[in-house]
């Protein structure tokens, strides 16, 4: 595939972005390093405008890409990665999507992970919930009275199905 550079939307003075990904410095006249995290994360770099005391901006490469080669027409805020690896920026791995459409591809991939137990936001026990749960003789129901939660909540707790996470 033949590499293609378009200036990056916003910072036109400053960058160019490829159809493969690869930024272009119009100030050093030379390709930025880009910055792969390890882990949770994309493709990006930072960059600082106006001098020392300048505006520092962390730019994703998806999302320049997208906004250099893909057309937007219906106005869709978030851009997917295709095969599911989002490290590779090649313009024919990008679409703009929305929020639903992004979740949804991401299940499809098995790339979306839920928190589990304590670490999900709409958990209704606590860590020394749980622990006291698993500690103690009372009823199931009685717990589930007591704590708000049905009576499966507790049996499910007590058995280890759920909040595996908590030790």
């Amino acid at each position: 595939m033949l590499e293609v550079f378009k200036d990056v939307v916003g910072f036109e003075d400053y960058f160019q972005i490829s159809n493969l990904g690869n930024v272009f410095s119009k100030r050093s006249n030379k390709l930025l390093k880009i910055h792969f995290p390890k882990g949770k994360g994309y493709a990006s770099f930072t960059t600082k405008i106006g001098g020392r005391l300048g505006e520092t901006f962390n730019l994703k490469v998806h999302r320049l890409v997208a906004m250099a080669f893909i057309e937007n027409l219906l106005n869709k805020p978030e851009v997917n990665h295709i095969d599911g690896n989002r490290f590779n920026n090649i313009v024919s791995n990008l679409e703009w999507v929305t929020s639903e459409e992004n979740i949804f591809h991401a299940k499809t991939l098995s790339l979306f992970k839920t928190a589990e137990g304590v670490l999900n936001s709409q958990s209704k026990l606590s860590i020394d919930d749980v622990l006291f749960i698993r500690k103690s003789s009372e009823s199931s129901r009685y717990l589930a009275a007591m704590l708000g939660v049905t009576h499966p909540t507790i049996l499910r707790v007590k058995k280890g199905i759920t909040y595996k996470d908590v030790i």
